[in-house]
């Protein structure tokens, strides 16, 4: 006999008693020849040996819809809301510790900003200049407000004018004193924004819907002017950006768990399946 086919045997001899002693153990996992190769048979019946895919969508109502039309009542189910990434997830046949199902029937709901909340998330902490500000606020005039400073408010349309026209002046004093010994200079250079005659706004309200289906909201937005260079330049802030991100988060959960009504368990939070 050949020494290839003794090894074989002895090969084959060795798997069968490994297996045994696994199946002996309750042990979900089996022993196979190194060339042995795993083929799913299951492309080839007529039906899948479960139901297993991913929803996406953006809508909140078709999100609900599905988690009705596809949870069931023998398998536990759970949705799971992302706060950063306005997501959430439902897993339809997640099971519980004790009776875990494989996860593979999920639905995606990605909340999508509109266009005027990405246009104002893409001026939070930009620098512009007197022409592109003033540009940037007449194409979204019918979400803005203007104020002088927290309590005077600034027509809209004044205070775009008179970001056109700033104007920036420079006052110099020098002092010089002599002795028989030494000398002295100093000098003292001040730059101010005119806007006696043209005042600026110091804040900025926005209103917008920021995500399809949240409800409409108002933005703060602190404006500061920059003087150190030839021309004047303007530098704006999202007053509390955070603290709004997590108020569309609550709501979102909120209309979430309304939406769905109880079908299905909702947990602020993320989950991963291994």
């Amino acid at each position: 006999m050949e020494k290839e086919t003794i090894v074989h045997i002895a090969d084959d001899a060795a798997i069968q008693t490994i297996n045994k002693q696994l199946i002996d153990l309750d042990r979900c996992v089996m022993a196979v020849p190194e060339s042995a190769k795993i083929v799913d048979l299951e492309p080839y019946f007529d039906l899948r040996r479960r139901f297993r895919g991913t929803f996406k969508t953006e809508s909140i109502t078709a999100f609900a819809n599905y988690c009705h039309d596809n949870v069931r009542e023998d398998v536990a189910a759970g949705c799971y809301v992302d706060s950063e990434r306005m997501q959430a997830q439902a897993v339809m046949d997640l099971g519980n510790p004790h009776v875990a199902h494989h996860g593979d029937h999920s639905a995606v709901l990605s909340l999508k900003k509109t266009a005027a909340y990405s246009a104002l998330l893409a001026l939070n902490e930009s620098t512009l200049s007197q022409k592109a500000l003033a540009e940037w606020m007449e194409d979204w005039l019918p979400h803005l407000a203007a104020r002088r400073d927290l309590e005077t408010t600034l027509p809209i349309t004044q205070a775009i004018a008179n970001i056109r026209h700033v104007t920036i002046k420079a006052t110099s004093q020098r002092d010089s004193v002599e002795s028989n010994y030494s000398s002295t200079r100093s000098g003292l250079e001040q730059i101010d924004a005119d806007s006696e005659q043209r005042p600026l706004p110091a804040f900025l309200e926005f209103t917008c819907i920021p995500y399809h289906e949240l409800e409409e909201r108002t933005f703060m937005v602190r404006v500061g002017l920059l003087t150190g260079n030839d021309n004047p330049a303007f530098r704006l802030r999202i007053i509390q950006l955070e603290q709004q991100q997590e108020d569309m988060a609550d709501e979102f959960a909120g209309i979430l768990k309304g939406a769905i009504d109880g079908s299905v368990p909702v947990t602020i939070g993320t989950l991963n399946l291994k």
